[in-house]
């Protein structure tokens, strides 16, 4: 009996344990545009502030010509705001981390609706504070107040390639699967969160695709879900790390189109069962070895997307940071076709959420060794 067990164990472990390959079958797509730098923009940075930020944002003042871009400093709690037609001057809006108007930073992000309407999120208290140009709450949204403890909650993260949307009374904002499941259902555990605003309750939405329903894909960097959305077609438009395809819903109904890489062949599982917790250094070095889809944005200037790549690393070291993946591009039309990809310089590699989209071009944050400024590479997109 004993023998039929071990038998058993064994058996299912090997299942769990093989190596899954999605591979790229629609690599290949005609080609004509590409992105070419024409020009670059600085920032100055304080003694307080650091070039590498999760969160940045464009914000357009109403009725104004007026530019604004801003970045969360997570090291002092604090909201930069930048002309940006005249980057020596900015201000800052200093937050509280407790009490009467804490907003409890940790891996927060924001969303500005107006400089008076800023909507802050912390992943400490998973609550999102409507704060005032003084940083004074003004409305506190618990995002799962309403959400009963026996449904699986996503771990919400916000970035500038994870953005938190505002659709009228909604806010929206997404998130990712902590954790490696063997159920054959857990591609349908929710990944976001949409918030009402009005009757201040929660409804959790979209699941994984097909391409996460077999293999081990390491816990955390390949489960993260990247989106952005598209008023004009009412649509959100969805990047998971391991699918060549991208996907555009109403969060009702979803449609798959080509999106992957040119240069990606085939992205692999982790050889590890999932029924057991793998080494960190396994996971990251899959991560680094691997192509990675990213970020995926809107340019409503130009009515294309753009789909961040990471490529592999060649002779990765775990220790070494920055990491060092080169990135690439995909670009699409405005019904989502794929018209050209570039490979970017390596300065830009660290930019898949380090980016900004402008009437002068996709702004990618360069990576240097000049710790007092943020600085930005201008691209415009251009026929072949």
């Amino acid at each position: 009996m004993r023998n039929i067990i071990c038998y058993i164990i064994i058996i299912t472990l090997s299942a769990c344990n093989s190596v899954v390959e999605n591979i790229n079958t629609n690599k290949e797509f005609h080609e004509t545009y590409k992105l070419t730098l024409i020009d670059s923009i600085s920032f100055p940075l304080d003694a307080e502030s650091q070039p590498l930020n999760e969160c940045m944002q464009i914000y357009h003042k109403p009725h104004s010509d007026s530019i604004l871009f801003t970045f969360y400093n997570e090291y002092n709690n604090s909201i930069y705001l930048y002309n940006y037609h005249k980057p020596e001057n900015y201000q800052i809006i200093h937050l509280e981390k407790e009490g009467p108007n804490g907003v409890y930073p940790y891996a927060s992000g924001y969303h500005i609706k107006t400089l008076d309407s800023i909507y802050f999120y912390s992943m400490y208290v998973d609550k999102i504070f409507l704060l005032n140009r003084d940083g004074n709450i003004k409305e506190t949204y618990d995002l799962l107040a309403n959400v009963p403890s026996d449904i699986y909650r996503p771990t919400m993260r916000l970035g500038t390639g994870r953005p938190l949307y505002l659709i009228n009374d909604k806010l929206y904002i997404s998130g990712y699967i902590h954790g490696e499941f063997i159920r054959e259902d857990s591609i349908k555990l929710p990944l976001s969160i949409i918030y009402d605003m009005k009757t201040k309750s929660s409804n959790l939405k979209l699941g994984y695709p097909e391409s996460y329903r077999r293999g081990n894909w390491g816990e955390v960097y390949y489960r993260e879900l990247f989106w952005c959305y598209n008023d004009s077609i009412k649509r959100f438009i969805l990047s998971f790390p391991n699918d060549h395809n991208i996907y555009l819903t109403d969060l009702n109904k979803t449609e798959s189109k080509p999106g992957g890489s040119k240069y990606a062949d085939v992205i692999k599982s982790i050889d590890h069962p999932s029924a057991f917790p793998m080494p960190k250094e396994k996971r990251i070095l899959h991560y680094l070895e691997s192509y990675f889809y990213s970020t995926i944005v809107y340019d409503k200037y130009r009515n294309v997307y753009y789909r961040f790549v990471k490529h592999p690393w060649i002779n990765p070291q775990i220790k070494r940071k920055p990491w060092e993946k080169p990135l690439s591009i995909i670009i699409f039309d405005k019904n989502m076709n794929r018209i050209g990809e570039t490979l970017v310089d390596f300065k830009y590699r660290l930019s898949s959420n380090a980016f900004l989209v402008t009437e002068e071009g996709l702004l990618l944050r360069e990576h240097n060794d000049n710790e007092d400024e943020i600085k930005f590479g201008i691209f415009k997109l251009k026929k072949i």
